[in-house]
């Protein structure tokens, strides 16, 4: 989408997309995707391998360390990038990016030009890890496109616009999420 498209489109509207509904919707189509169909037939413990048990326990407690590991590093990134805006005394609100008041490229910020999304992102993640299934990863990866689709193009253009030469400097140096 383009810079003037999106900044019309946002300017029409009075606010961009809203991230808390695009990342509640994709937990619940997480949850969805998720679910596990009975079997057909119950299995007897012979023949379902009762000695696998333990092994079956044991994976699932590594997803779940890792689940938790993940959802941990998520969110102190959105901690931090909070604490980041707060000290800089500027909006966290991502539906009115005009109304920010500070560049803020201290901290988190220098490592990810997105690091609340970027948290978001990794929460759907852990999430996914948790649930035990590779299509929950699928709400994840749609969240994370409309948010660099739709989103981040709305507040990059109100940024460049208020902040100028600044802002793209910024840009320039730091990756949109953690990679070039």
């Amino acid at each position: 989408m383009s810079s003037a498209r999106t900044a019309t489109a946002t300017a029409a509207t009075g606010m961009a997309l809203v991230p808390p509904a695009a990342f509640a919707l994709a937990a619940v189509g997480q949850r969805l995707l998720a679910r596990r169909k009975k079997p057909a037939r119950q299995c007897s413990d012979a023949e379902h391998g009762k000695a696998a048990e333990p092994e079956r326990r044991r994976r699932r407690g590594g997803r779940r360390v890792l689940s938790v590991g993940v959802g941990a590093a998520s969110i102190g990134l959105l901690v931090a990038g909070a604490s980041e805006l707060g000290a800089a005394e500027t909006t966290l609100d991502p539906r009115h990016p005009s109304q920010t008041s500070a560049l803020v490229t201290t901290g988190v910020f220098d490592a990810t030009r997105n690091p609340l999304y970027l948290g978001l992102a990794g929460l759907l993640v852990a999430h996914a890890l948790w649930l035990r299934s590779g299509r929950a990863l699928v709400p994840a990866g749609g969240f994370v496109l409309a948010i660099d689709q739709l989103q981040i193009p709305a507040e990059e253009a109100a940024l460049a616009e208020k902040f100028g030469r600044a802002y793209r400097a910024y840009c320039e140096q730091v990756p949109r999420w953690l990679l070039r």
